[in-house]
């Protein structure tokens, strides 16, 4: 990832974390253009979401999102209404973490995580809401790419109460959920 696409802030847990870019314009200036394997991939993979009968709500988000690729973010990201995906990331996984990764980057928009985050702390924002979707998701029988936050204590709550609960553990015990795979892009930057 280059420096410039990463914002490192200082929070009131008196800890710098890395969020994504507050530049989304500058992610889509540096898209790339994906090989057309790369691009097949994404095809099968959206189709496989689309003719799952219990699929539908998703495949409706699925098929009203646009779709980016980026070297500039570790694996795949949301601005609320795009999807981008780093595309050697994305192909290496197989079919049902793919499915999985889509259906989590789709939650992300449904739960409004890139508005909702008001003046949280976004590196522990992005964690709970990957818990609550995660969750969720496993629940329901998907795949999702191997490293995500996935704590089932928390399933079943919603996002600021899982945020709440890691906040009180991080005044406890600094760093200990870290996000290693930010996947939220600064609210307000389109």
């Amino acid at each position: 990832v280059t420096p410039r696409l990463i914002k490192r802030i200082s929070t009131s847990l008196n800890r710098e974390v890395i969020y994504l870019s507050t530049s989304y314009t500058e992610i889509l200036m540096k898209r790339i253009t994906p090989t057309q394997e790369q691009q097949e991939v994404l095809s099968r993979t959206l189709t496989h979401i689309l003719i799952r009968p219990d699929n539908a709500f998703y495949a409706s988000l699925a098929l009203g999102a646009e779709t980016y690729w980026s070297n500039d973010i570790p694996t795949a990201a949301t601005n609320g209404k795009d999807l981008v995906f780093n595309p050697q990331w994305f192909t290496a996984l197989n079919k049902e973490e793919r499915i999985g990764l889509i259906l989590h980057e789709l939650m992300h928009m449904v739960y409004h995580h890139t508005i909702r985050i008001g003046s949280r702390d976004p590196e522990l924002w992005n964690v709970a809401g990957d818990h609550v979707i995660n969750t969720e998701l496993t629940k329901s029988g998907y795949t999702l790419p191997k490293g995500g936050c996935c704590d089932m204590r928390f399933q079943g709550m919603e996002t600021e109460e899982v945020y709440n609960i890691l906040w009180d553990e991080e005044q406890q015990q600094p760093g200990k959920h870290k996000n290693n795979m930010p996947d939220l892009i600064a609210p307000g930057d389109d």
